[in-house]
């Protein structure tokens, strides 16, 4: 258990005594457990000492007993006080009806204790797996915004930082709506606390030509900043197919957004110029429409 103690933890034997008031008392290294229950059949639970200002380590049980004026000690078992530590935890913000995954790293995590919880607030985060050196839960989402803290307990050991949660994302529709079949084009999304969640994806929704059952693409969206989130339309199979968009930002999801539709992929002819002497490279950025024709010419000599 974690050297801050708070385990409770079973110590079976014999000769424990008739009647609670037999029993002297519990320690590990000299300090007292703290006895919760006495049992002459099952024996005695008690919560383990703090040693959080000794090196931990590990030490037998030794228990004391008065029977008929008669004092005995006896020792036997051991129990490992483990150094419990938690490096950090992330992330420190959440919306408001979002439940993304809390990841908290640190040492002697599983073993540590019994009684492991992760509160955000007052609410709990429902554990979703545990080893050593990683807990994961799932934030419990419904919160109002407010600023409060994300608690670790493990028996005794208490880590705390503060913790964010924001308002829901508002959303605006976007302005494109039309794409390539190719795909790769940028659909920008406007808005508020963008930036928040830490999944973010676009269902692209439509049926194929001849087709009649609907096909779903997924894609990861990225945001650069609080106000805007970017999402690259998928490739599709031919242009004439309709899309919607609907989006889930930490399994907040919003409705459908307008239609998208797919045109064909632009058709670049290669030109051929013979340049004289030494001619410095240009980067051009072009947006290309469809039906639209680009002509650039070679820089100047």
């Amino acid at each position: 258990g974690p050297a801050q103690g708070g385990t409770l933890v079973t110590v079976s034997g014999v000769n424990f005594g008739f009647q609670p008031m037999d029993l002297q008392g519990v320690t590990f290294n000299g300090q007292p457990c703290a006895v919760q229950m006495f049992s002459v059949s099952m024996g005695i639970q008690c919560r383990t000492p703090s040693l959080a200002r000794s090196t931990p380590g590990t030490f037998p049980a030794e228990v004391s007993t008065r029977i008929n004026g008669l004092d005995s000690k006896g020792s036997g078992g051991r129990f490992e006080f483990r150094p419990t530590t938690v490096d950090s935890a992330s992330p420190s913000r959440v919306i408001t009806n979002g439940r993304p995954l809390v990841t908290i790293r640190g040492n002697y995590l599983l073993f540590a204790g019994r009684m492991t919880s992760v509160k955000i607030g007052t609410l709990d985060c429902t554990q979703v797996s545990i080893n050593n050196t990683v807990i994961q839960c799932r934030s419990p989402g419904g919160a109002a915004p407010t600023q409060t803290t994300l608690e670790v307990s493990i028996d005794n050991f208490r880590y705390t930082r503060p913790f964010t949660i924001t308002a829901d994302p508002t959303i605006e529709q976007p302005a494109r709506t039309r794409a390539i079949v190719a795909g790769g084009v940028n659909v920008v999304f406007t808005g508020t606390n963008l930036d928040v969640p830490l999944v973010k994806q676009a269902t692209f929704t439509y049926r194929e030509t001849n087709i009649s059952n609907e096909t779903q693409k997924v894609v990861a969206c990225t945001s650069d900043g609080p106000t805007r989130l970017l999402c690259q339309t998928p490739a599709v199979a031919s242009p004439g197919i309709v899309a919607t968009i609907s989006l889930n930002l930490d399994s907040f999801a919003r409705p459908q957004f307008s239609q998208l539709t797919y045109e064909s992929t632009p058709v670049f002819f290669q030109q051929n110029y013979v340049l004289t002497d030494s001619v410095a490279m240009q980067v051009l950025t072009i947006n290309v429409s469809p039906h639209t024709v680009v002509k650039c010419s070679p820089p100047d000599q």
